[in-house]
């Protein structure tokens, strides 16, 4: 364990991750919901993308299938939740170390992305964290999954979804002994 990371960074950082997981998955389920696809199939076409290419494909989806307000409030939605990338990303590739302001840490990256070395965290000025900073980071975005959630009842994507998985249900029902199903269907196309 590091003696700069206390327990209660560790419990931050996880709330951080898993409120980002929490969010991901119900971003697969809208664009389930605007595909009426299966559950499963909505997952299983997904699971590849990154959090980032996961929010474009969302845009675009919402930018083709959703109405003007729904598309609006959806890509608002992703707007607010790729303001905790950066962050979510340090907690997940990085190493940290002792920032700048008291109590407070910031993250340790070599970076070669742009073809050459690029040291962070060794510079005063560079982005730090304090543990409340980190708690109020978790807060705000179980509250944006709340507002999710919120936006997928309020458009009828959550009772699309559940009738999807009802459907599933009675398709497993009916053919014990199968995993999946074979009628899923995407936009403009219709299997027999």
């Amino acid at each position: 364990m590091s003696d700069i990371l206390s327990p209660k960074h560790f419990e931050a950082f996880g709330r951080i991750i898993y409120a980002c997981s929490e969010m991901e998955r119900a971003i697969k389920l809208c664009l389930g919901a605007a595909y009426s696809l299966h559950v499963h199939d909505i997952f299983l076409i997904t699971e590849p993308y990154s959090s980032a290419n996961l929010k474009n494909v969302a845009k675009a989806v919402a930018k083709l299938y959703f109405s003007s307000k729904m598309k609006d409030d959806f890509v608002e939605i992703l707007g607010k939740f790729g303001k905790f990338s950066t962050l979510r990303n340090h907690i997940a590739h990085n190493h940290w170390t002792q920032g700048s302001r008291p109590d407070s840490i910031r993250i340790v990256q070599a970076d070669i992305r742009a073809g050459r070395l690029d040291l962070k965290g060794y510079n005063e000025d560079e982005r730090d964290y304090t543990l409340d900073e980190l708690g109020n980071a978790a807060n705000d975005l179980f509250e944006l999954h709340i507002e999710l959630i919120a936006f997928m009842k309020n458009y009828g994507l959550s009772a699309a979804i559940e009738e999807k998985m009802l459907e599933e249900s009675l398709d497993k029902a009916s053919s014990p002994g199968t995993t999946a199903t074979a009628n899923s269907s995407c936009p403009n196309e219709t299997h027999s």
